[in-house]
């Protein structure tokens, strides 16, 4: 079951395949069959974030570039965001909408 908090490793268009923290609940997912994710970034780090980019084991996910994809898009589940993680993503999609 895709549930928020949940990283994946997914297929993101373009034969481009990337980390991605999912932001959506399970009940989401199984009535519309998609997917909110916030996908890692690419590229150098600053030193300071911005609410809105969430660090997780060396990685930076951007909620202020979520879309939704397809579920069949989500390819392995390769980890879980802590508690802590998956609480600031929440308060970041709070303060960009």
């Amino acid at each position: 079951m895709i549930d928020a908090g949940d990283i994946y490793i997914a297929d993101i268009g373009r034969d481009r395949r990337t980390p991605v923290l999912v932001l959506s609940i399970a009940d989401f997912t199984l009535a519309s069959r998609r997917v909110l994710i916030a996908p890692a970034q690419v590229g150098k780090q600053t030193a300071e974030l911005p609410p809105w980019h969430i660090p997780i084991d060396g990685q930076v996910f951007s909620v202020d570039r979520a879309r939704t994809v397809r579920a069949d898009r989500l390819l392995d589940r390769v980890g879980r965001a802590p508690p802590s993680a998956a609480m600031r993503a929440r308060r970041a999609i709070r303060a960009i909408t």
